[in-house]
């Protein structure tokens, strides 16, 4: 039986039409494809936690829910709840095609994605008697591995990329469909943060720089500013902590931007600009 297909809308139409009646947001953090099927998680788990703390503090209790990988649905239950959501609502990926709990969340959090490894694709290009392999596999020595993950060649790479993209892209697409899904309430929509890279361009509202997680000493500073009742000047810093004025005058100049720390130009001794810390992040965002 055949089946034609006719698109009703455009692509621009798609998405104007996501953005203004369904009322979906999408923010993709940070340029890096965090491919966390069954292994990786760890060495971004320090940014996850910022983004969380910073998630809760612009938002408060509308930020409870997020989708990730089986493998790490464990681990970041616990960290929202570390981060003071006493219920979070988590699925992960391949669950997420048939679950209706996101429906009504103001707030979400997709994050990383999975993906299939080269054996994988390998088996089922065999299966479908096509000729492609991973591009770091390919005699040309021209051709080498790309950091943007799994490229591959031959003449049917093509079928290759779209056996990735149904288990990537469409995922994560899926995920952030979770939310939002009532477009004809004017009241319903959602903003969804996205810790991936791997959606297509048009999916995206807007791009915000990676998380920039606080270093140990970065910490102690602005955590003895912040127990300060009158706020401090950068000797003040150096003489109660092993740091020099240098390091108080970058933290501050990197940071002063920020809506937790303000700078008092002059108002200390000798002319010495006098800073306060309203509270202490984990980490360094722009949401």
């Amino acid at each position: 039986m055949h089946i034609e297909f006719n698109r009703i809308l455009t692509a621009e139409e798609t998405q104007n039409w996501r953005k203004e009646e369904r009322g979906l947001r999408i923010y993709q953090i940070s340029d890096d494809k965090h491919t966390w099927t069954v292994q990786g998680y760890e060495k971004a788990e320090d940014k996850v936690d910022a983004l969380c703390s910073e998630l809760r503090e612009k938002y408060g209790e509308q930020f409870r829910s997020g989708i990730i990988s089986k493998e790490y649905e464990p681990e970041f239950k616990e960290l929202l709840a570390d981060n003071g959501v006493n219920e979070p609502l988590v699925t992960h990926y391949v669950l997420e095609v048939s679950v209706n709990e996101f429906e009504d969340e103001e707030v979400g959090l997709v994050l990383g994605c999975i993906s299939p490894n080269d054996e994988d694709i390998k088996d089922w290009i065999a299966l479908l008697d096509k000729g492609a392999k991973p591009l770091r596999e390919a005699d040309n020595p021209e051709l080498n591995y790309s950091s943007d993950g799994q490229i591959w060649d031959g003449p049917d790479r093509n079928i290759a990329h779209e056996l990735i993209f149904d288990i990537r892209e469409r995922h994560v697409l899926q995920a952030v469909g979770r939310f939002a899904r009532s477009p004809s309430d004017p009241d319903d929509g959602a903003t969804v943060y996205v810790f991936t890279n791997v959606l297509p361009d048009r999916w995206v509202d807007k791009e915000i720089p990676d998380v920039d997680v606080l270093a140990e000493k970065q910490l102690r500073v602005l955590e003895t500013i912040a127990d300060s009742e009158d706020g401090m000047t950068a000797s003040e810093v150096a003489d109660e902590i092993d740091v020099t004025e240098r390091h108080v005058y970058d933290l501050v100049e990197q940071h002063r931007d920020t809506g937790w720390l303000n700078v008092i130009e002059g108002a200390g001794s000798y002319n010495a600009d006098v800073f306060e810390v309203d509270r202490v992040p984990k980490g360094v965002i722009e949401l």
